[in-house]
Order: C-alpha cells, then structure tokens, then sequence
C-alpha cells in the first residue's frame, strides 16, 4: 500500500500542528503571568496600606501617652486596624488572612511593627488546582515624641560686654568724645547711646542679636505649642530674672531686645552669685517626655571674670569692697591698683544645677584686650594713670587667669566635651550659641523604619 510510506513523507500541516501544541502552553504561561500580575498588584497595595496603618499607629499612641492613658499601646492597634482596612484595594478575589500590629515604647520613642498575611485568588491556574497566591509584608515605624525642655539663658550683663565688638567699633569709641573702647553704663558720656551714636556696635548687642536669631531659628522648627519654653536671666553686681519661663516665643523673641548692661553706676561682675542664685531658684528637672516632666537647659553666657569695682562717677572713685553677701575669695583673687579685686568664677551653682537634672552649657565669651590702651604723647596724667591701670588688668587677665576660667567653664558645663564651647571674638558669639542649641529642640517625628 503506497498510502502509509507517502503518509510518513509528507511533512505539509507541521508548522500548523506545532503551533497548536505551543499555542497551549503559551495561553497557560500567559495565564499564569496575569495571574501573578494581579498578586503583584494587590500586594503593592496591601504594602502601601500597611505602611500608613503602622505610621498611623505611632502617632495615636504617642499622642495617647501624652494624654496620660495606659491603654496607648490599644489605642494604637486600633488606628492601625482601620487605616489598614481602609487603604486596602478592592477585595474581590482577595482575602487578609491576619493582620497584627504590635507597639513598643523605649527611649521616648513608639515603635510600631505591622504585619499582614493575604492571598490572592486565581483564574488561570485552576487549571492546576492552584486556587489562590499567598503573600505577606511587614511594616515599621517610629514617632519620637516631642521633647518638653526648658531654656534657661544666664546673660553677663556686666561693663566688660560693654566693650567694642571688634577693633574697628573700639576705634571709633576711643575716637569719640567717649575716649574709651568700653561703653560701661557708667556715665551719659560712657553709655551704649554714645557708642551707638558714634556707629560702634557693641559685644552685648552681639550677644542680643545672636540670642534673636537663635529664637527665630526656633521658631521656624515650629515645636509643638507649649512644648518649648524660654527664659532670660542677666547679671552683674546683681541677678535678675528679665524673662521668667514662657511657651510664649513670639513674646521671647520680643523681651529679647531688652538684652543689655544692667546695674547702671558699678560695674561689679558676681558670676558665681549669679550662677548660685539660679541654681537656688530653679527646680528639679525631668526626662523631658512630658509637661510635668520636662527637661532643662542653662545656657551660660559670660566672660567668667569676676570683678568687685564699684564706679561712682559723682565721687570719682572706685568702690573696691567685695559683697561679701555675694562674693567668695578664691585663691586667684587679685588686688588690682587699689581699685578692684579680680578673679575666676567658680562652678558651685553649676553642680547644683547638674544636681538637680538640668543640663548646663557652658558658654565663654573670650575677654579681649581693649584697643587703645598705649599711652599717647598728649594724655593727660588721669588718662595715662587710667590706660597703666588697664594694661594691669589685661596683663593679669590674661597670664594669670586664663586657665582657671577655662577649667571652671568645662567644671560648669555638664558633658565638657560637648556642652563647653568658647567665642574668641564677637564673630564667633552667634556660631557658638547655634552650635550649643543645635538638636537641643527635638520636634515630633513620625517616619518609616523600614
């Protein structure tokens, strides 16, 4: 039979045949890929509304915490639970197995784990027996709470921030009938007006200025109401409160163009009064994680110099008698001409402060020589006695209590590392106070982990 041999040569309809047999695992292929494309799909859904349920979470806990309620934790499961359910996609042929949120609290931080497992029905690959796609996803997240601190600025407001700020505002004073580099408060002749008149800028209006534009910059984190308050203390012979603690930083930014040399006629420089006096007058601090417990900071502004002379102008004398009230010999202590007695503060109100839980920044502001100091050919005799009575002051100053002012500044700071910082000149004030203030102010965060 010629038939069947014919038959097995003829290779006419095999393109046909084989692509019939490829076309069926090419149209399961193409099911099973739509298939794994819808559970793609579903699951970036799901992860989308897993990440919003475990932010969620923190937020409504921390903000429960805040509120003092010991359910936080449930209080967070249950925000979790319905931003979850309402951000997932449609739910036809597809089901949430299990959804577990879980909340911790450590280092004044919510953290949030969310987990969910979910499967996704099939189409195509029933063909075989293969009716759903399971898939999972895990979300984390954290909200750090918003820290209650307390600002505490301890200003020196004595004569020696009364000087020019750099040499040329100096030469311009001494070029002045003012004839001096300082502007001490102590006469109408001798006061920050006639500096001013003549286009001086002083060292206090740097420290004014740079103490502004710190609360400005604070105010642009923009803290949560009430959780940041501010107060100013300045001093001299005396301390004063110019700004007791307020949330209020509008009415700071205001109270500190107030920021000046007080105690008029002196001149008289207690630092280790001062830092007494604020020690004695503030409370014990806390861990800053809520309003009965918040924590504090004393940013200490001075030169570190303490000065006994008292100015009396109307007399032309100088009052060198110590308040013994207020003042305290160290072994430094120094008899300058029989005018004033000199010597380094000491840090005993700092260890009060520290004792007590707040943190002490320690702030020096370098004392410099004034310009103008080399006696001149046509001075006077009051005047050449006046710049020699100077020059001792800067001599001892500088050879003899520039290290002891260093040691107590790092003796006050809390962490001297960190929290001792050091303005050599003027330009140097506003830098520093950023720097110390720099992630002091810490603002509700809520972000994802991972």
């Amino acid at each position: 039979m010629p038939f069947l041999p014919n038959f097995a040569r003829d290779a006419r309809g095999n393109v046909a045949l084989t692509f019939s047999i490829v076309l069926i695992f090419l149209c399961l292929s193409v099911g099973v890929a739509i298939d794994y494309a819808v559970v793609v799909d579903r699951k970036r859904s799901t992860d989308q509304a897993v990440d919003q349920a475990a932010l969620a979470a923190t937020v409504a806990a921390m903000k429960a915490r805040e509120e003092g309620r010991a359910d936080w934790a449930e209080r967070g499961r249950e925000i979790a639970t319905k931003i979850f359910n309402a951000n997932l996609p449609s739910k036809t042929n597809y089901q949430i197995k299990s959804f577990e949120p879980e909340l911790t609290f450590a280092n004044n931080t919510v953290s949030a784990t969310a987990r969910y497992r979910a499967q996704s029905s099939t189409s195509f690959m029933q063909i075989f027996q293969k009716d759903f796609i399971p898939f999972d996803g895990e979300a984390q997240a954290v909200s750090v709470a918003p820290a209650y601190i307390d600002l505490h600025f301890l200003i020196d407001g004595s004569a020696s921030m009364g000087i020019g700020a750099d040499t040329p505002d100096q030469i311009k004073m001494v070029n002045s009938p003012t004839a001096c580099a300082f502007a001490c408060h102590q006469d109408t002749s001798r006061n920050p007006k006639a500096a001013h008149d003549v286009g001086a800028i002083l060292r206090i209006d740097v420290i004014r200025n740079s103490i502004k534009t710190v609360i400005t910059k604070l105010i642009a984190k923009k803290p949560r109401s009430g959780t940041v308050r501010v107060a100013f203390h300045i001093f001299s012979k005396e301390f004063t409160t110019l700004l007791p603690l307020t949330s209020d930083l509008s009415a700071v930014l205001t109270k500190a163009d107030e920021v000046d040399m007080v105690n008029g006629v002196g001149g008289a420089s207690y630092v280790t009064y001062a830092l007494k006096k604020l020690a004695a007058d503030l409370g014990t601090a806390g861990d800053g994680t809520s309003n009965a417990t918040r924590s504090s900071f004393v940013i200490f502004l001075s030169d570190g110099i303490e000065d006994s002379a008292n100015v009396d102008f109307s007399k032309a004398f100088f009052n060198k008698t110590r308040d013994t009230s207020k003042w305290t010999d160290t072994a430094a202590l120094k008899l300058m001409g029989d005018k004033t007695y000199m010597q380094p503060f000491t840090a005993v109100g700092c260890a009060t402060m520290k004792s007590k839980g707040h943190r002490v920044l320690a702030a020096q502001i370098k004392y410099v020589e004034p310009y103008g100091l080399e006696p001149l050919a046509n001075d006077t005799k009051d005047v050449k006695d006046s710049k020699a009575f100077s020059r001792e002051k800067v001599k001892f100053v500088q050879n003899e209590l520039a290290a002891p002012i260093v040691n107590a500044f790092k003796a006050c700071a809390t962490t001297p590392a960190t929290d001792y910082v050091i303005a050599k000149n003027s330009a140097e004030i506003g830098p520093m106070l950023s720097q110390i203030l720099d992630g002091v102010i810490l603002p509700q965060i809520a972000r994802l982990a991972q």
